[in-house]
Order: C-alpha cells, then sequence, then structure tokens
C-alpha cells in the first residue's frame, strides 16, 4: 500500500549510487538481506536502489533549508566571507583600567567571586576577631 512510512538509514561511506544528497521523499528500493543496526537500516552499495520520485512539499521544504545555510556570512553592506580573525588580547582589558584587576590562583578563594585568601569559610576572615582588616599597626 502507498503511504507514509519513515525508517532510519545510515550510510557508513558516501555512496556512489546517490548523485548527490538525496532529496527527502524519494524512493528506495532496499534490497532483502540488507543488514539493520538498531532500528536502523546500514546502506551500502549493493543493498540500495535509488528508484526516483518526489513529494513536492519535503523537496520543497528541503531545497529552501538548504539554500538558507549555503548564504554566506551577511552584513548590512551585502554579502561577503566571513569576518577575519581576530586575536584575543587578554592584557588590553587590564591596561586601561577595568574593574576587578586582582589575578585569582589555584590556591585563592573559598567563596564565590572573593580574592581574600585561603580561608574558605562562610564569614571567617582569619586573624583575631572581627571588623575592618585596615587597622593601625603597633
Amino acid at each position: 500500500a502507498d503511504g507514509h512510512s519513515e525508517i532510519p538509514a545510515i550510510e557508513l561511506t558516501t555512496l556512489r549510487v546517490f548523485r548527490g544528497i538525496p532529496v527527502p521523499g524519494e524512493k528506495l528500493l532496499v534490497k532483502e538481506g540488507t543488514q539493520i543496526k538498531n532500528g536502523a537500516i546500514i546502506m551500502t552499495e549493493e543493498c540500495v536502489v535509488p528508484l526516483g520520485g518526489e513529494v513536492l512539499q519535503l523537496k520543497k521544504e528541503f531545497l529552501s533549508k538548504r539554500n538558507r545555510t549555503d548564504v554566506p556570512y551577511q552584513t548590512s553592506l551585502g554579502l561577503e566571507a566571513a569576518p577575519r580573525f581576530q586575536p584575543l588580547r587578554v592584557h588590553s582589558a587590564i591596561a586601561v583600567g577595568a574593574p576587578n584587576r586582582q589575578p585569582v590562583t589555584a590556591d585563592q578563594g573559598g567563596g564565590y567571586g572573593n580574592n581574600r585568601g585561603k580561608g574558605g569559610g562562610r564569614s571567617y576572615r582569619g586573624g583575631r576577631g572581627s571588623g575592618s582588616r585596615e587597622r593601625n599597626r603597633r
């Protein structure tokens, strides 16, 4: 009976029997004895014969999607190639006075985003007592 059936199929290498990428809706003859793994047909040159045909709606959807992905990078000036590679300049942000200039090393910090040493606890800052760290030293 003619109807709608979708069966996954895998080609392990590019098959020469196809003259390009098969368009959804094209008919294939799968020969008897074809290997099936995990519910998917393993397509080889010997077991698959393209019969042709088309389903107009599936073909239109496939071709329009393929044409959209084939368009190169687009700018306001028109179509052109991808933008040129720009190397990342890590030290330039520090040089211009960007905030949060303290480097963080692997043995620092116990909380999220603080650089107060190895304390690690929620509110423990080390030293004696609590209060400001800026004290008059004798």
